[in-house]
């Protein structure tokens, strides 16, 4: 039987870390052009591993919640759960996972009537009005 070693699961853990994140900002900055084309790659990795690593301070911790969380950050800011009350009560419930507290965030943008926010909802998952999902999503790995 194989035993890892706790530093050896760190290790593996942040070396999928870099991973995602090197995909990440790679799928920001393909798809989302408009958005970040502006950017240095320094900014734009930078934006994301702050993105990322807000997400898992929240507890929003698998690839798909992390990916929608910071496409919402990209449409309401990363300091947004700084500035909205709602986006900070969402992401600090301790009654929600991940996927509910991305949701929840979805929810109150719409309830708002933040409609540009169906623009960054790429996974039907996260849909309030279930309307059909977007071609260019993240890429999911297949890890959660």
């Amino acid at each position: 039987m194989l035993r890892l070693l706790s530093e050896q699961k760190a290790e593996l853990g942040k070396q999928s870390l870099q991973t995602f994140e090197l995909r990440m900002a790679d799928y920001l900055a393909k798809v989302w052009a408009k958005r970040v084309g502006t950017w240095s790659p320094a900014e734009l990795e930078r934006w994301t591993h702050a993105a990322i690593s807000k997400s898992l301070r929240y507890h929003v911790d698998t690839e798909p919640e992390v990916a929608q969380l910071m496409l919402l950050f990209l449409a309401l800011g990363l300091d947004a759960d700084e500035r909205h009350e709602w986006v900070a009560a969402a992401l600090s419930s301790r009654t929600l996972h991940g996927r509910g507290k991305v949701r929840a965030i979805v929810e109150a943008c719409e309830a708002r009537g933040l409609s540009e926010i169906d623009e960054y909802v790429v996974f039907d998952f996260f849909r309030v009005s279930r309307r059909p999902l977007r071609d260019d999503a993240p890429p999911e790995t297949g890890d959660d």
